[in-house]
């Protein structure tokens, strides 16, 4: 309703529950303009939401009676959802989706912002989320959706929107932003100052994870050593004898017996005649030269020299196993000696397997390091934001390193890459005081896990390790690869940037060999023109 002097504009927040908390946000949006803008031109926006502007009646169905009492007399409206969809009315899934179709039904302004931010995955309802992603696909090609990850990019983006917006009501022969409001994109390097940049190679295998594996390697060596072993000063770890006489066991039933070998009561000795197989036979434990040969060129590399018994395990012996395996002891290979040399033996084991994860590790940090690569940014540098940013970089051909070109982990290094994220860690830049984290990364669904196979084989986990570290990959180098005739096109999109700020590159860029020059062009929802550029790239040859 119109006041004296002051043109009042009703804004309806629409929203489920689950994003209920950023009503602060918007409030303090809503306050800012009316403080500034809407001061400066006789303007009052009113936040209207049925938590502060409903009240009690009866006489028809909840919905019904919200739109009589506010919801159709709203000049705007600011939607946002989350992960819920919210509670059905007669017409439609949910009170937000109603009240979003009405407004646009009567071309009334809608801005329809979805929040992705980090949720508890035991919180989501699969049903609630699915009905938000099909909501969000039906208005995919019709831009009137921005995605944001946190209150303050819901902030800065419905600040300007509803700026933008009044500014061209109040003035409506404006067809571009206001004259003294103009982004200005522009694509740098990281590293370099200007348009000439110098590719670099990464320094992985400096990293602190190489260093921590180093010391436990060295901690190992050094309690190997520290073990001292004879040939015969130790008394051999036998098999127990049993409880129970050979005569008692001719008088048991089937079911004492079983009791009598869960409880380790019955020999294995005994057990074996029982089932008619032959005794095990037991031959000495010894380190092979190919693991010999992991802990020589180990301490080679550091300068450890090694005492001349380090291999020596006394008089170890293990079991040579058969077909039939004893359902009530542990069907792992036994062994015979004494504690000292079975101690050593594991540690022995643990040291070459934790070797063949350093060697792998190191192999797989190695191959990054030998590839050139640069680090990019998108900057803009106007003193407003700027929307749906779509960035083309022409790199000649044959010379960008795709995915497949990346060395991909080795065996004992491929399940600590995935648990560490290694294609985020090694491949993004990473956020600081003056460059953000690209913004725009594809969005994996949750899906709760209904089944856990015990049996899962070997084979089948590194197949599902490799399908993990692949999807992190995919998602870390999400360009949409294109072409022509003699370039390959990465393109990519940037939701939202504000002013005087600096976004990185979804991913570094890896070469096979070094382009001669990186061009560009940036198209914008704000610009009216296309943003273009070259970067010129040094030879390898020319670093120095």
């Amino acid at each position: 309703m119109p006041h004296v002097g002051i043109t009042v504009y009703d804004l309806l927040l629409s929203c489920p529950g689950d994003v209920l908390d950023l009503k602060e946000t918007i409030d303090a949006c809503v306050k800012s303009f009316n403080a500034s803008i809407g001061e400066a031109n006789n303007v009052r926006v009113e936040l209207k939401h049925w938590s502060t502007n409903s009240f009690s009646q009866s006489g028809d169905k909840p919905q019904n009676i919200l739109n009589r009492q506010f919801v159709d007399d709203c000049d705007l409206c600011v939607a946002l959802l989350g992960i819920r969809f919210g509670t059905p009315t007669d017409n439609y899934d949910s009170g937000t989706e109603e009240e979003i179709e009405k407004m646009l039904e009567q071309h009334k302004q809608v801005f329809l912002y979805f929040v992705e931010r980090s949720i508890d995955p035991s919180k989501i309802d699969l049903e609630q989320y699915k009905k938000v992603q099909e909501f969000r696909n039906k208005y995919t090609d019709k831009g009137v959706y921005e995605v944001v990850k946190s209150a303050e990019e819901l902030r800065s983006s419905f600040q300007n929107a509803l700026s933008l917006y009044f500014i061209k009501l109040i003035a409506p022969n404006t067809t571009q932003l206001h004259p003294t409001l103009a982004p200005n994109l522009v694509i740098s390097s990281t590293t370099d100052e200007g348009m000439n940049i110098t590719p670099f190679h990464t320094s992985y295998q400096q990293i602190r994870l190489v260093k921590d594996k180093e010391d436990i390697i060295k901690k190992l060596i050094e309690e190997i050593s520290s073990i001292t072993l004879t040939q015969s000063s130790e008394k051999l770890l036998e098999e127990p004898e049993s409880e129970i006489s050979d005569e008692e066991l001719q008088e048991m039933t089937v079911g004492d017996i079983i009791d009598a070998s869960e409880s380790k009561k019955l020999s294995k000795q005994q057990w074996y005649r029982l089932i008619g197989t032959k005794a095990p036979e037991y031959i000495k434990v010894e380190i092979d030269e190919e693991q010999r040969g992991l802990v020589s060129a180990f301490c080679r590399k550091h300068g450890i020299d090694l005492n001349s018994d380090f291999y020596f395990l006394g008089n170890l012996r293990k079991e040579i196993k058969f077909a039939i395996i004893n359902p009530f002891w542990n069907s792992g290979t036994s062994y015979l000696g004494s504690e000292s040399e079975r101690e050593k033996y594991d540690l022995l084991e643990d040291l070459v397997y934790k070797l063949r994860e350093y060697n792998h590790a190191v192999e797989f940090l190695e191959s990054i390091d030998a590839m050139p690569c640069v680090s990019l940014q998108i900057e803009n540098k106007g003193n407003t934001f700027d929307e749906d940013i779509d960035v083309k970089l022409f790199i000649e051909q044959g010379c960008l390193a795709g995915i497949d070109d990346i060395t991909e982990p080795g065996l004992f290094f491929l399940k600590e890459a995935v648990e560490l994220k290694v294609p985020k860690a090694l491949f993004c830049g990473h956020s600081d005081e003056d460059i953000e984290d690209y913004s725009n990364y594809p969005i994996i669904p949750y899906v709760p896990q209904t089944f856990s196979n015990p049996f899962k084989s070997n084979s089948e986990e590194i197949e599902e390790q490799r399908e993990e570290y692949q999807e992190m990959m995919e998602n870390v180098f999400c360009f949409d690869l294109r072409g022509n005739n003699e370039d390959d096109i990465l393109c990519f999109n940037i939701p939202y940037l504000k002013q005087n700020t600096k976004m990185f590159f979804p991913s570094y860029l890896f070469f096979k060999k070094i382009p001669k020059n990186l061009r560009y062009e940036i198209r914008s929802k704000h610009s009216p023109e296309v943003y273009k550029g070259m970067l010129e790239l040094a030879d390898e040859e020319d670093e120095n």
